[in-house]
């Protein structure tokens, strides 16, 4: 049987944007921990918040859903802790250099066990693009 990866504990993390996390310090085990660290959902494309995505068109509608889901995804972490699950059989790192990871979060006084899917957090307020 497979055995999923540890998560990376996310320590600072700031939202760039919903699929973006900045990761002030990132516990990989060992005693080591990453530092200033960009970190980009692997399983799920959320809406942009900015206006530059190499080569694509970003509406004003865009900006709005855009937004609204940092600042959505801001809110819940402000009471949550943020994980990030290395994703097996890809790339380490994206286009962009930022590290990929699927993103499960908790409540402050829950172990990582009980963590949820981001991705299904952000699919149910309508985040992620079509």
């Amino acid at each position: 049987m497979a055995k999923y990866p540890e998560p990376f504990e996310v320590i600072g993390g700031a939202v760039i944007d919903a699929d973006t996390i900045y990761a002030e310090r990132l516990h990989i085990g060992f005693g080591v921990e990453l530092h200033a660290e960009k970190i980009r959902a692997a399983d799920y494309d959320a809406w942009e918040s900015k206006r530059y995505r190499r080569g694509k068109n970003i509406t004003d509608e865009e900006l709005r859903k855009g937004r609204l889901a940092a600042n959505e995804l801001r809110e819940l972490l402000a009471g949550h802790r943020l994980f990030a699950y290395p994703v097996s059989g890809k790339r380490s790192r994206g286009s962009f250099g930022r590290l990929l990871a699927n993103f499960r979060y908790c409540k402050l006084d829950e172990p990582a066990e009980l963590s949820l899917q981001l991705r299904l957090w952000m699919r149910d307020r309508g985040h992620i693009r079509k």
